[in-house]
């Protein structure tokens, strides 16, 4: 693979949310975080998807599901995630794009 210095730009976007109804007290406690990191660079993109846990609640610093937002959410998934692998496999996904090792053309008659 040619060696592409790429500075994609990376967006964050939370999916879906994993709850327990009820735990120790708190409601609708959230578990597990759903979310694919998008990268872009020129006119290619790629996607990588993961999840990962959410922090422990106590009762103390438990926030209503319905007082979440996605600033929240999304620094949960920073603060528990190491982003650089998925950066370089989106980044080494979109060198792919930019030089295919095959091509489909179209028939020639």
């Amino acid at each position: 693979m040619a060696n592409y210095d790429i500075q994609p730009n990376y967006v964050l976007k939370i999916n879906q949310l994993e709850t327990i109804p009820s735990a120790d007290g708190l409601t609708n406690v959230v578990i597990k975080i759903y979310w694919n990191y998008e990268a872009s660079y020129q006119n290619f993109t790629s996607v990588v998807s993961g999840s990962c846990l959410a922090p422990t609640p106590s009762s103390g610093n438990f926030i209503p599901y319905e007082e979440l937002t996605q600033d929240i959410v999304t620094q949960w998934v920073y603060d528990v995630t190491d982003m650089s692998p998925y950066q370089q496999q989106c980044k080494e996904f979109i060198i792919a794009k930019m030089t295919p090792q095959t091509v489909i053309l179209p028939l020639p008659w």
